[in-house]
């Protein structure tokens, strides 16, 4: 919790901690969102692709990520969506 919502500040040997504004709070929310939703999605990714291959020299089976143009935010998405969104911003 506090990596969202306090900022730790250096000044020569001291650290000082700052409450971050609720709008700051918000950045940071969602960029910590952003970097488990990356890691989670590689992580499933590396998952499959070794689950289907059977010898790792050969790699003739394996996922991938198609880059559409365009970001789209529906009000509802689906797994489709968030995979295209998610390729976008590779």
């Amino acid at each position: 919790q506090a990596c969202v919502t306090v900022r730790t500040l250096k000044a020569g040997k001291q650290s000082v901690l700052k409450p971050c504004s609720w709008a700051e709070c918000g950045v940071r929310r969602d960029c910590l969102a952003k970097v488990i939703y990356a890691r989670l999605f590689e992580w499933l990714v590396t998952f499959i692709n070794n689950s289907i291959c059977a010898d790792k020299s050969l790699w003739c089976n394996f996922i991938g990520v198609l880059d559409v143009y365009g970001f789209e935010c529906f009000q509802n998405n689906n797994l489709e969506q968030l995979c295209i969104n998610y390729a976008n911003e590779k």
